[in-house]
């Protein structure tokens, strides 16, 4: 399993953002982001879930504790497929769309 430094290094370079600009986007300190990156340490859960929002990737892989994390996507922000954001309404739309789906498989069994 990956480590946090080791996911949070991929997902920052990924990102295409400057410190200084995840720094304004999660409000955490420069400082922090640069210690962070320099692996000086490991962010608690509170700050590994804001920059997992802004870099757009699964908090417990983030973390690297835990690969099956379960999450309410109803409450996530900042989610994105093929580099553009998913509005409030395609949102709407996916988890509508993914009811549907459950039930007309609970109707097959």
């Amino acid at each position: 399993m990956a480590s946090f430094l080791t996911n949070f290094k991929y997902a920052f370079d990924k990102s295409h953002l400057t410190q200084a600009e995840l720094s304004r986007l999660t409000h955490i300190p420069r400082s922090n982001i640069h210690d962070y990156l320099a692996g000086k340490y490991i962010p608690k859960e509170g700050r590994v879930i804001e920059l997992a929002k802004v870099l757009g990737v699964n908090p417990g892989w983030l973390s690297g504790s835990e690969l099956n994390s379960k999450y309410n996507i109803e409450n996530m922000d900042n989610l994105y497929l093929d580099n553009q954001i998913i509005t409030d309404s395609e949102m709407k739309q996916i988890i509508n769309f993914l009811r549907l789906l459950r039930v007309m498989n609970t109707n097959k069994k």
